[in-house]
């Protein structure tokens, strides 16, 4: 169909189209915008554009990267490339110059097909394959002849984008793929529009220097009204205070009388250690006693039997003595806490068995603070402590008592005697501080849990408080 026989209601959006494409600076958007037209005027489902090189009869296809990529020497585009004739085929694979590769890649070869070259005064620059799935209808006289016409005024354009993309690739093969070439040929390209005024400082660098100008001054104003705390801290460990109970004899346990908690009131037996030798001997004793309890009463006169009496008597009142002193009983009412025997466990004289507190005796911190800070502690500053175990857990207490003298590691230790000692890491001399707290239980994540003697953490106590100003000035004179 020649261009003047184009119907006049498709003749505006015909011509309209063919002049944006021959307005397109590059080969891409110009065979993308064919394409897309061609889609569109024939109701096709896929256009493909494949450039043809007479000198060595090959077909290439262009990418969207601009790069050409070269197509297997076959099929019906090929056909029409060399002959220079279009082609419709009712089905694809019915022709034996049909290679899917070429011709249409997605398509299984029962496709409907129209191959129309793109050709200049006779020479074929590309081949547009236009593909219709196999049951839709077939192209017909009308839409092969928009096609043509469509194609042929836009192979002008195509030819010179096509040359120009050529000669740009020679310029940077002799160029040698330099930068500055290549860049002066795509603004030629682009036209002679002038640039902006050459600015030597950018836009950018007075905002940038104003926005730092503000963070200085604000970070100038954080350090003078920001506090920085300095801190005293170390380890601590839970003391709650009470009736030591401990073994005044060697020996084994026999029963334990009380649990972790239970009440108990003064005199109460608490622990009992195996006393059979004991047991054996007061009932000697006993036999002894009433033997000789019956012969002094046969002879109250006779002073052998009186005085053998009066010396078993001794004896026997020793022995249970002995045996009543392998039963420990409690100093004072109170509760049990801290129980640190079992039953067969052999312990030592001096040996802490167990403690009695008081009823709502609150338990106290023993911290372990670093010696140097002795002169800045004080009774009825602020300690907060932080078990293990319960991070960000933080309880506040009072101190109540500020130890006089700066001790050794091994001294400390020694104060604190069992509760713990071994599993306290100190290094340098420390001074001891006691802090009561409020209660006896706190809470972690919803669950109230009770302070144990032994329990351990961190201690820390605010010393002073100066601004970030004060503090990095003292750094730096200091240096």
């Amino acid at each position: 169909m020649p261009a003047g026989a184009i119907p006049m209601q498709a003749a505006t959006p015909f011509f309209d189209c063919v002049r944006r494409i021959t307005m397109q600076r590059d080969l891409v958007s110009a065979e993308h915008l064919m394409r897309r037209e061609i889609a569109m005027m024939s109701s096709a489902d896929r256009v493909y554009c494949l450039y043809h090189q007479p000198h060595s009869a090959s077909l290439w296809a262009l990418g969207d990267d601009d790069k050409m990529r070269q197509m297997p020497a076959k099929g019906l585009a090929v056909f029409a490339a060399r002959s220079g004739s279009a082609l419709c085929a009712e089905r694809a694979y019915e022709y034996p110059e049909y290679n899917g590769a070429t011709d249409d890649p997605e398509g299984d070869g029962r496709e409907r097909m129209i191959v129309q070259p793109v050709a200049v005064f006779g020479e074929v620059l590309a081949v547009v394959v236009a593909v219709r799935r196999g049951q839709a209808p077939s192209f017909n006289a009308h839409e092969r002849g928009m096609i043509a016409a469509f194609v042929e005024l836009c192979a002008p354009a195509i030819k010179h984008l096509l040359l120009a993309k050529q000669a740009k690739g020679v310029e940077r093969q002799q160029s040698g793929g330099g930068v500055f070439r290549t860049a002066a040929l795509d603004a030629h390209s682009r036209g002679k529009q002038g640039g902006r005024a050459l600015r030597l400082t950018p836009r950018w660098v007075r905002y940038a220097y104003i926005s730092v100008l503000l963070l200085v001054a604000l970070g100038v104003t954080f350090s003078a009204l920001a506090k920085v705390r300095r801190y005293s801290g170390g380890p601590a460990i839970v003391w709650i205070e009470g009736d030591e109970v401990n073994a005044r004899q060697p020996g084994s346990v026999a029963r334990v009388l009380v649990a972790p908690g239970d009440a108990v009131r003064a005199g109460q037996p608490l622990v009992r250690f195996h006393a059979g030798d004991e047991e054996a001997e007061l009932r000697k004793l006993d036999t002894e006693y009433e033997r000789q309890l019956a012969a002094f009463l046969l002879d109250t006169g006779s002073k052998a039997a009186r005085s053998a009496l009066s010396a078993t008597t001794t004896r026997r009142e020793r022995a249970r003595a002995k045996l009543q002193s392998l039963t420990i009983t409690s100093p004072s009412a109170g509760l049990v806490n801290d129980v640190r025997v079992r039953i067969g466990m052999a312990v030592k004289p001096g040996e802490r068995l167990l403690t009695v507190v008081q009823k709502g005796n609150p338990p106290t911190v023993v911290a372990f603070l670093p010696g140097r800070d002795r002169p800045q502690l004080e009774v009825g500053q602020k300690l907060s402590l932080e078990l293990d175990g319960f991070r960000r857990q933080r309880h506040e207490a009072v101190v109540k008592e500020v130890g006089r003298e700066v001790l050794g590691p091994s001294e400390a230790k020694r104060y604190i005697g069992g509760r713990a000692a071994d599993t306290l890491n100190l290094s340098g001399p420390v001074v001891l501080v006691k802090a009561q707290l409020s209660k006896r239980t706190f809470e972690s994540d919803g669950v109230t849990y009770k302070m144990h003697d032994g329990m351990r953490g961190l201690a820390e106590i605010a010393l002073e408080s100066k601004s970030l100003l004060q503090t990095l000035l003292l750094d730096v004179t200091k240096k």
